[in-house]
């Protein structure tokens, strides 16, 4: 589809994110996700079988997911510890996930995922592939 992170660069949203997840149904219906920000870094595509295949298995190894994701920020800061707590607030408010797409091009449900460094769909946001383009 063309489509690179440059066309989405800079560009923060908001998601409900659910850790440890296996598979779709159990993101949808779960009751601890969060509300993270996130920046999309990455797009990937799959075919229909392999993205009905992760969707069923996020907890399964993906080569493509090794060592990507983790936490961005707006702010540079040198030292945490030293930040008052009003610092903190403000730096904690300015960071974001860094996450990778993962899309079909015959589904409209795109699978937004944050490995923190793993093989696996650690953190998983489940959107439409619209609202991301």
């Amino acid at each position: 589809m063309g489509i690179s992170k440059d066309a989405v660069k800079d560009v923060i949203r908001e998601g409900h994110f659910s850790r440890k997840v296996n598979t779709m149904q159990e993101a949808l219906v779960d009751a601890n996700a969060t509300i993270d920000r996130y920046k999309i870094i990455e797009f990937v595509s799959l075919e229909e079988e392999a993205f009905c295949k992760f969707a069923c298995s996020f907890l399964e190894e993906y080569p493509f997911l090794a060592g990507k994701g983790d936490i961005g920020c707006d702010l540079e800061v040198r030292d945490y510890a030293s930040l008052s707590k009003e610092e903190r607030q403000m730096y904690n408010e300015a960071c974001y996930r860094e996450c990778v797409a993962i899309y079909c091009p015959t589904q409209r449900l795109c699978f937004v995922v944050d490995p923190q460094g793993y093989d696996y769909a650690r953190y998983v946001h489940i959107t439409a592939y619209q609202n991301l383009i």
